[in-house]
């Protein structure tokens, strides 16, 4: 894939596009075209990329001081949750992209700022698009996600959970239900709930029996959900703290390499534990893997 630098269109011709009510963002024609066409020299899916924004479910629109922060700060907790980190990467100055779960629309924010950074990276829009087009795949057709990508995820949280618990065995079945659980009650939630992080608990106790973990079992087990909820309560907060995390943290990052054979220096792992969906949008980017990116698309 080759790493393609293009200048993207100038802000004129701009046409309003509501979000949350009077929030707006602006696009322009001439943004989309180069967009599609930024996309077409990347990738084997660029028809699938070019059907999506002439059906307006990806809409490319320019990057404005500010706007950002703004737009997190109106966000369901949950898709704040999901799109927060991003504000806290460097590489996201100038290309922003989120899923907004009520209008079921991809936005990706590009910034046409001249200076050393002012030119949009085509490599990372790529990623930045194949990332929530994988979000907004699992939101649309959760069921057919879950099938399709049922191995790669059992693979991922078989590894993650024997890691973190020494399990000197795998319960499947086990596994499986919190998946399950976490597609059901968290990923298309509009909020996390009390009683939807008790039912998790309730699965995550199951995991003593086969665990050498001995005394720190409880330890993990708090530390766990103590990082889901400073996670879902901001993320600001949790990023101040994650070195006292690192014990769960740091093996959702190892996961990514037994699983998908490398891992993303600039992932903040903590999705994972709420939101499935994450683990193939992280592999995804691990791997370019066509395979992968297709079955995202077929999706859509």
């Amino acid at each position: 894939m080759n790493n393609i630098n293009e200048m993207f269109a100038l802000p004129i011709g701009l046409k309003p596009i509501p979000i949350f009510g009077s929030l707006r963002l602006f696009t322009s024609d001439s943004l989309k075209r180069s967009y599609v066409d930024s996309m077409s020299k990347m990738t084997s899916i660029s028809g699938a990329i070019s059907k999506l924004v002439d059906n307006e479910m990806i809409i490319p629109c320019f990057l404005t001081k500010g706007i950002i922060s703004t737009i997190l700060f109106k966000m369901f907790p949950t898709d704040r949750a999901r799109n927060d980190e991003q504000f806290f990467k460097e590489e996201m100055r100038n290309v922003f992209g989120f899923y907004e779960s009520g209008s079921k629309r991809i936005y990706i924010m590009i910034s046409n700022q001249i200076n050393k950074f002012g030119f949009a990276n085509n490599e990372r829009i790529y990623s930045v698009t194949v990332h929530e087009s994988c979000h907004m795949a699992s939101s649309k057709n959760q069921s057919k996600f879950m099938n399709s990508f049922r191995t790669l995820l059992s693979d991922y949280y078989t590894n993650y959970f024997t890691k973190i618990f020494s399990l000197d065995s795998v319960d499947n079945k086990l596994i499986n239900d919190i998946i399950k659980l976490l597609f059901t009650k968290f990923e298309k939630s509009t909020i996390v709930t009390r009683s939807n992080l008790k039912k998790y608990h309730e699965l995550m106790m199951k995991f003593r029996d086969s665990s050498q973990a001995g005394d720190s079992f409880d330890k993990i087990i708090h530390d766990f959900f103590v990082a889901i909820r400073l996670f879902t309560s901001s993320t600001s907060q949790f990023i101040k703290s994650m070195n006292q995390f690192s014990h769960i943290t740091d093996p959702l990052q190892t996961s990514y390499r037994d699983t998908f054979g490398g891992v993303d220096p600039g992932n903040i792992p903590i999705q994972e534990l709420i939101f499935p969906s994450e683990v193939i949008a992280i592999g995804s980017e691990i791997t370019h893997g066509k395979d992968i990116i297709n079955r995202i698309f077929a999706l859509l």
